[in-house]
């Protein structure tokens, strides 16, 4: 038997959640906007977030819940700029909140094939702001060709601090409503530099260019989940249907058809995701061999990749268990 796995740092896994695409375009579906929207309620009550907020809004100026993307395009001969986000910081008109992330999200702010998990946020302070503020750590570049630059080479000014800043275009967080901000790096050459110093050491300009929109341009990337609980259902209802077989027609009439009966609660970057796992989801551990559902235990680190449905919980393609 398998033992339980330790708990490992989650910032050192990629967790990959990949959304649906309208037909033939390059937009989302509507429904899955909503089924994310949805999906923010679910942590509305949850502690996975500390908002220390530093500003006047205890004045009873509201809270809301949102979710954070960032999404990029390759810049300078480099295809991956990664960061460890400690914290975000919402800077605006006289209006700001931090908001610690635990565990700190691990992100590539260039990466152009998915809008990449940021954070989401149960309590972010309502108003209207111009940058989003990263507080980061753990920098790593890798180039066009592979090079990789590591963090001992490369120096974070401004103790850590990047703006994801868009120019002045305001975004808009309303009281008591969920929403979906992503951030898209900027078209312009400078939106994002990267420097080399005379001592070999590289710098990341500490001011991002970037627009704020209210959709997702491409696939949803979430960040890495530890498993919480586990729920079978279907060993329930196989019992109650072995102690009562007179009623197994009417029970059956009264069963939904919704989607598979066992889940995986996840905790990830701030949130509790439920997962569904379906009959022909697969699951493999990160040497590829396959497992059951019933190899995975409470404390697992596991990849899942899958899809927003209408009820706003993920449906499984796939689950990778971690064994590192």
């Amino acid at each position: 038997m398998r033992k339980k796995l330790k708990r490992t740092a989650l910032s050192t896994i990629v967790l990959a959640s990949v959304a649906l695409f309208a037909p033939a375009c390059d937009t989302l579906d509507p429904a899955l906007v909503d089924a994310i929207i949805r999906f923010l309620d679910s942590f509305g009550n949850s502690n996975g977030n500390h908002n220390s907020n530093n500003n006047n809004n205890d004045n009873n100026a509201g809270i809301a819940g949102v979710v954070f993307t960032v999404h990029g395009r390759p810049i300078d001969g480099y295809r991956e700029i990664n960061l460890t986000v400690n914290s975000v910081e919402l800077i605006g008109d006289g209006e700001h909140g931090e908001i610690e992330l635990m565990p700190p999200v691990r992100i590539n702010l260039i990466n152009p094939d998915f809008s990449e998990f940021l954070a989401c946020i149960s309590d972010a302070p309502v108003g209207s702001f111009n940058k989003l503020r990263l507080r980061v750590s753990e920098p790593e570049f890798v180039k066009s060709d592979d090079t990789v630059i590591g963090t001992e080479m490369i120096q974070l000014n401004a103790n850590g601090k990047i703006d994801l800043n868009t120019q002045g275009d305001h975004f808009e967080i309303l009281d008591d409503e969920n929403q979906l901000i992503e951030f898209k790096l900027g078209p312009a050459d400078n939106a994002l530099k990267v420097t080399q110093t005379g001592n070999d050491k590289f710098i990341l300009r500490t001011e991002v260019f970037v627009r704020a929109s209210a959709t997702i341009s491409k696939p949803f990337i979430s960040e890495p989940g530890e498993i919480i609980e586990i729920r079978d259902d279907s060993i329930s209802n196989n019992n109650n249907n072995n102690d009562d077989s007179d009623n197994n027609n009417e029970d059956n009439d009264n069963q939904s058809d919704g989607p598979a009966d066992r889940r995986l609660i996840i905790h990830a970057s701030n949130c509790e995701l439920e997962v569904v796992i379906l009959d022909d989801t697969e699951i493999v551990d990160s040497g590829d061999q396959p497992l059951t559902f019933e190899d995975l235990l409470e404390g697992d680190i596991v990849v899942i990749v899958g899809a927003y449905d209408v009820d706003g919980v993920i449906i499984a393609t796939k689950v990778v268990l971690q064994l590192d």
